[in-house]
């Protein structure tokens, strides 16, 4: 069992892991969603302006600003992905992991406890953005622990501390060697 003191440092560092994605999410919808709301808006008022005075620039505006609100809705749609996956709640890990950035291996019996299967996505997926090229994620059942593997050419140096973190709320463990990283979550 744990020390109460450090159960103290891990609610710490869970809370500011937390308090830094809100700032990350604040940044993207920043500098991402909301900039390309201002310039629709600027450009909308553009084609109004030239609707009377110069019909064929008008249109040729719309059919710009309909291409700017499709790569918005695309930049949102991304966003929340990136947020919290909907496919991960309704259909499991095993669907969420399918679109990540990787080879997917995953050897699992199906469904588990939510918190379980978010523990291990939001790790692979953490584990995955500190490796560079091709990477491979596997995910098994082993010894009553749901494991995965996140193995390729890791950035030399990274703070896993957040992966560490949520792996050890459920009573998991995270290792990590020269080319892989290992994490099991108790079922």
């Amino acid at each position: 069992m744990p020390e109460p003191d450090d159960l103290r440092a891990l609610a710490a560092r869970l809370t500011s892991a937390a308090d830094a994605e809100r700032r990350r999410i604040e940044h993207d919808l920043h500098d991402g969603v909301q900039q390309d709301l201002v310039a629709l808006a600027v450009n909308l008022e553009l084609a109004r302006a030239l609707a009377d005075s110069d019909p064929d620039g008008a249109k040729k505006l719309l059919e710009q600003i309909r291409r700017d609100v499709q790569e918005a809705l695309d930049g949102v749609r991304a966003l929340a992905h990136g947020i919290y996956p909907p496919v991960l709640h309704a259909r499991g890990l095993t669907d969420a992991l399918r679109p990540v950035p990787a080879r997917v291996q995953v050897n699992a019996r199906g469904r588990y406890a939510l918190e379980v299967e978010q523990t291990v996505y939001f790790g692979c997926v953490e584990l995955l953005s500190h490796t560079l090229g091709p990477a491979t994620v596997r995910v098994w059942d082993e010894d009553e622990c749901l494991c995965f593997e996140v193995a390729g050419e890791t950035l030399d140096g990274d703070d896993l501390s957040d992966v560490r973190d949520r792996l050890a709320a459920l009573g998991g463990s995270l290792t990590t060697s020269a080319s892989a990283a290992r994490g099991t979550v108790p079922l």
